[in-house]
């Protein structure tokens, strides 16, 4: 509910574009929340970070003003 209610504030009242995240690649639960909420996948930063076991893919999410107002109608038919 919190990532709805924020990315809603986002796109209702700063009027935003786009909002973009980036997750490490081996968070798959954090990937997965992102496109529940709308997210595309925009691309990957491979081998981008340095990390103790060596270097890890960054995924970059994208999300559109435009593709959360179907989203938006989507998810809040879930909780009625």
């Amino acid at each position: 509910v919190l990532g709805y209610l924020g990315l809603d504030y986002i796109f209702a009242n700063l009027h935003m574009h786009k909002v973009c995240a980036q997750v490490l690649s081996h968070n798959h639960h954090s990937i997965h929340f992102h496109q529940k909420l709308g997210f595309i996948q925009e691309g990957v930063f491979a081998k981008h970070l340095l990390r103790k076991k060596g270097y890890e893919d960054l995924v970059i999410l994208a999300l559109f003003s435009s593709r959360w107002k179907s989203v938006k109608k989507q998810l809040r038919g879930m909780w009625t």
